[in-house]
């Protein structure tokens, strides 16, 4: 493991000065050609009140006047071509439930898309598209990983969630991450119920091949994984029993690896099963968010030889609940990430300045206060308009 630089000292002592300063409502990214090609992002959260909220650096609005899910609910949304979103949560009665345009007026329709009983209410649920089909996967009360698909732009009216495993491969409810192989293929990453790292692709015959890439008990049963895509396979991401924060390759095929995990963090570094997520910058660098046992947000982030360097503090303590739900979103130039803490929707922006290596990440920190309506904990998903 690589240990910390002089630069990266000094990078940190940077970001704690710019976030305990710069907390204040953001405005729109400046106008760019990269970032206006883009468009801008939004985020998404299921209120207190069950329905649908939206927010772009602003106070969340409702999406639809109709119940989705319970507060706080895990979700999964897609930003559609025309501007609409499609969003998936489980339900309080356990099924799928669909936010989507009404086709016989203004507005959305939320729907029940497939039975209910399926899963935990508020499970935990992740998306990708792939080749023009937008696909949703959870893990159902029977420890079967589900998948849904979707003809782009995805309506309701399908056959729902179908059953992509068998049952008792993960605990119920547990945390998954979707990803896309190389060669296009959806697939999902989660820790099972005998705390191995496993995975699950789509294979060449369109039928889902199931690979237990890792040792049994390398995490905690059903905990915080994330995966990004390379031209080799996929990069997954978990935090080990002892809270160190690991990565491993995977080729995201129906045969397993060499298990060659490489520790990221020190031990105690993450809590243990503590939600991640990661993503790739502009210059090729990997970076994981998490919440600290401090309720700080960290991240841990390579340089351009790959090497990991110690996670340090994108904001001050106590603004997250320890190991909670943390969204990330990569767009031209910038880095965005979300998450709820102390009845507060918190959007955190950084402007990657180029150059060899990311500058010290004095991002722009901001709180959207919603009392009543967010509470600590509450998901966030974070999407790109067209």
């Amino acid at each position: 493991m690589t240990s910390a630089s002089g630069r990266f000292r000094r990078l940190v002592m940077g970001v704690g000065a710019a976030a305990a300063l710069v907390i204040a409502p953001l405005g729109p990214p400046a106008a760019g050609a990269a970032q206006a090609a883009l468009g801008q992002p939004v985020g998404f959260a299921i209120g207190a009140d069950g329905r649908l909220y939206s927010s772009s650096f602003g106070a969340p609005v409702p999406v639809s006047s109709a119940v989705m899910a319970p507060p706080g609910a895990g979700l999964a949304t897609f930003m559609e071509n025309d501007g609409s979103v499609s969003a998936f949560a489980i339900g309080t009665q356990g099924g799928m439930m669909m936010t989507a345009p009404a086709y016989t007026h203004p507005g959305y329709t939320v729907a029940l898309d497939g039975p209910s009983g399926l899963a935990p209410p508020g499970a935990p649920l992740s998306a990708v598209s792939a080749q023009g089909w937008e696909h949703v996967f959870f893990v159902g009360r029977n420890g079967a990983v589900y998948r849904a698909s979707y003809r782009q732009p995805a309506r309701p009216g399908g056959p729902g969630p179908q059953p992509w495993s068998g049952a008792g491969i993960a605990p119920p409810g547990a945390i998954i991450a979707a990803a896309v192989s190389p060669a296009s293929a959806p697939g999902v990453v989660f820790v099972g119920g005998n705390g191995g790292l496993y995975s699950i692709w789509q294979t060449g015959s369109g039928t889902p091949a199931a690979v237990l890439n890792s040792p049994p008990d390398v995490a905690q049963p059903g905990g915080g994984v994330a995966a990004l895509t390379t031209s080799a396979g996929v990069q997954t991401f978990f935090t080990g029993r002892d809270g160190r924060l690991w990565t491993a390759h995977i080729s995201a095929g129906p045969l397993p690896d060499p298990w060659a995990p490489v520790a990221i963090t020190a031990a105690g570094a993450v809590p243990s099963g503590a939600s991640l997520a990661a993503v790739r910058l502009p210059n090729g660098a990997l970076a994981v968010f998490f919440a600290g046992a401090d309720g700080a947000i960290r991240a841990a982030a390579t340089d351009l030889t790959g090497s990991w360097l110690e996670p340090f503090a994108v904001g001050p303590t106590g603004v997250a609940r320890p190991g909670g739900p943390v969204s990330l979103l990569a767009a031209g130039d910038y880095l965005y990430s979300g998450w709820c803490g102390n009845e507060i929707w918190w959007w955190w922006r950084w402007r990657w300045p180029g150059g060899p290596f990311p500058q010290p990440w004095q991002g722009e920190l901001a709180p959207i206060r919603a009392p009543g309506l967010i509470r600590d904990g509450f998901n966030v998903s974070l999407t790109l308009s067209p």
